[in-house]
């Protein structure tokens, strides 16, 4: 699936946010070549388990027309650079649930993460940039965003090269360089070194930078059904 068609499925407008190759204007007999515009590279991504679809909007312009559900993540859209301010709103609704302005820099990459337990949703930002993993190398870091999981560390029994140190409710760690490769994970909570989550054979390729995301209940509230998992990004 390309990214065009991933955004026309979560129904994010494209458009509101791609800068145009280039521009051109006519002065008299002169062309004159306009500036384009720089840009940083932002993902989205809903955590909150409990929270319905949510709406997204960029300097008070809504950028999808569908709902935005629990787990659904946007890939990099291209957003101008300075501050912006970002706001989640449930699905078709007023009210704004959180509330954040982050300033771009030019280049950068970023992801964004709805975080937390409705109606006390926060805005998590992490920035992406890093040095590229050197030959047949992956890297992979872990964000932490199940809101009553215990601390945990993220180990692999096939590799001493995944040891990611206790990460504690939203945080994350610095990305890991690894050996390309197929992985299975160890979460565990790092205080009794108990396993609470088990990650199956999970694909590193060469040169791709991957975000781990534990989200959901360990224990969900009644009629909730996101339990503790994990999710594999591409950065």
């Amino acid at each position: 699936m390309t990214w065009t068609t991933q955004m026309k499925r979560l129904g994010f407008i494209v458009e509101l946010l791609t800068v145009a190759v280039s521009f051109t204007a006519c002065n008299d007999d002169e062309s004159e070549q306009i500036p384009v515009p720089e840009t940083a590279y932002v993902s989205l991504y809903h955590a909150s388990p409990n929270a319905t679809g949510l709406d997204v909007l960029v300097d008070g312009r809504q950028i999808n027309s569908y709902s935005f559900d629990y787990s659904e993540s946007t890939g990099y859209l291209r957003f101008y650079t300075g501050e912006r301010t970002l706001k989640f709103t449930p699905y078709d609704a007023n009210n704004t649930v959180t509330d954040t302005t982050v300033n771009f820099e030019p280049n950068n990459a970023y992801s964004v993460f709805a975080v937390g337990e409705y109606p006390n949703l926060q805005t998590l930002i992490l920035e992406d940039n890093s040095e590229a993993p050197t030959a047949d190398h992956a890297k992979i870091r872990v964000v932490h965003l199940s809101p009553d999981a215990p601390d945990v560390t993220v180990s692999s029994s096939q590799s001493s090269e995944i040891a990611i140190g206790a990460q504690s409710y939203l945080t994350a760690s610095e990305f890991q360089e690894v050996a390309a490769g197929t992985y299975s994970l160890a979460v565990d909570n790092a205080q009794s070194d108990s396993t609470v989550l088990d990650v199956e054979d999970l694909y590193l390729s060469p040169g791709i930078f991957y975000t781990l995301v534990i989200k959901g209940y360990a224990s969900p509230p009644a009629g909730n059904s996101n339990h503790l998992s994990a999710e594999l990004l591409v950065n």
